[in-house]
């Protein structure tokens, strides 16, 4: 995995912390006359083994109550205007999303705002297991101490297996079937895209119903048991 150095950064940390966590190997591009170019420098960012953790989900994607289990990963949307990404995280009790960030690039921030707005939205007695895949957001310092600082439980997909987490898999898929496959994006702006599917998001989780729930949307679900969302 390649990381432009650019100057923005993915995570604001010291080098000291940075290198704890990973090996680092930085490779000159060098310009046709020789000299080198220090845009365009490149990070090679080797993950330590050590930064990993167990799946304790093993595909029971069963929750009993609200924030017991939640499920993230970024998915891409493509359009003639560009590349958008979303970051959602799903509650396994009834498949709500907890809270999603929207943008142009996959990086740490869209991963952490939207864990940040997650823990947020907890209360002091709930600590859910997060269950991810191995890619570098879940992985990078800024998520773990995240994590750590909630009292949250890391878990991790086997490496290169979808059905591992196949409960977010399956948001993704229904979201893309409902709101963006078979459609004309040739005149939608970036900006127009992440409203339309910020709204999207909103209607499922406020008005889409599922039988599993009995008809009900998570959010009517919730309410129907007297929880809040």
């Amino acid at each position: 995995m390649q990381f432009r150095n650019d100057g923005k950064g993915i995570e604001n940390i010291t080098r000291n912390v940075f290198t704890a966590y990973l090996k680092i190997r930085v490779v000159h591009r060098r310009k046709t006359n020789g000299s080198l170019c220090e845009d365009e420098k490149i990070l090679i960012l080797c993950w330590r083994s050590d930064t990993c953790c167990k799946n304790l989900v093993n595909r029971d994607f069963h929750a009993d109550a609200p924030n017991k289990l939640w499920l993230t990963d970024i998915t891409e949307f493509h359009i003639p205007a560009g590349k958008i990404y979303l970051s959602p995280m799903i509650d396994c009790f009834d498949g709500l999303p907890v809270a999603w960030t929207i943008g142009t690039s996959p990086s740490a921030e869209l991963a952490n705002t939207m864990l940040d707005t997650a823990i947020a939205g907890l209360n002091v007695n709930e600590h859910p297991i997060v269950h991810t895949d191995r890619g570098g957001h879940y992985r990078w310092p800024g998520w773990i101490e995240r994590m750590d600082a909630a009292g949250l439980t890391r878990s991790m997909s086997k490496k290169g297996c979808s059905p591992d987490n196949a409960a977010c898999e399956g948001f993704h898929g229904r979201l893309k079937n409902e709101f963006f496959y078979n459609r004309d994006w040739r005149d939608t702006t970036i900006d127009s895209f992440i409203d339309q599917l910020d709204a999207y998001i909103r209607w499922y989780s406020e008005k889409r119903i599922k039988l599993s729930l009995g008809g009900m949307s998570p959010l009517e679900y919730r309410n129907s048991l007297g929880l809040s969302a």
